[in-house]
C-alpha cells in the first residue's frame, strides 16, 4: 500500500478518507456517502483517463483508512509539510483535484462537517483552487 499511483482511483479514495478521518474516525455515514459517490468517481476517472476501474470501494476504503492511520499518526488543524507534499504529489491532475474536493466534502459532511474536517478541507480548497 506504500506505492499508491498518482491520480489513481486509490489516490482519490485516500484523499476522501483523509478528510473524513480528521475527527479520528470514518463514520458509517461517511463511508456510505463515499460508496454512493463511487460510480460517479469511476465514471469521471474513465472520462479523464480512459481506464475502467473495477475495484471494490469498500475494500479500498478500509485499506485507505489503515494507510492514513499509519502514515499520519496525529493530525493538526493545519496540514503538516509532509501532508502537503504527499497529497500534492498524489493528486496532480486539476480535474481530479476539483472532483476529489467535492466528493470529500459530501462524504465528510454526511455526519456533520466536523470543524477539523472543515478546516483541513478549506486548506486544500484554497491550496488547489487558484482564484
Amino acid at each position: 500500500m506504500n506505492n499508491i499511483s498518482p491520480n489513481s482511483y486509490e489516490a482519490i479514495v485516500l484523499f476522501v478518507v483523509y478528510i473524513c478521518f480528521q475527527d479520528g474516525k470514518v463514520s458509517d455515514e461517511e463511508a456510505s456517502e463515499l460508496f454512493l459517490q463511487s460510480n460517479i468517481i469511476k465514471n469521471f476517472y474513465f472520462e479523464c483517463f480512459g481506464e475502467v476501474c473495477d475495484l471494490d470501494i469498500e475494500e479500498i476504503t478500509l485499506s485507505m483508512r489503515n494507510f492514513v492511520e499509519k502514515k499520519f499518526k496525529n493530525f493538526e488543524q493545519d496540514p503538516s509539510p509532509d501532508e502537503i507534499k504527499f497529497f500534492n504529489n498524489l493528486i496532480t491532475d486539476m480535474k481530479l483535484r476539483d472532483m476529489v474536493l467535492v466528493v470529500s466534502k459530501l462524504s465528510a459532511s454526511r455526519d456533520s462537517f466536523h470543524r477539523l474536517e472543515e478546516k483541513k478541507w478549506n486548506f486544500w480548497h484554497k491550496h488547489w483552487i487558484k482564484p
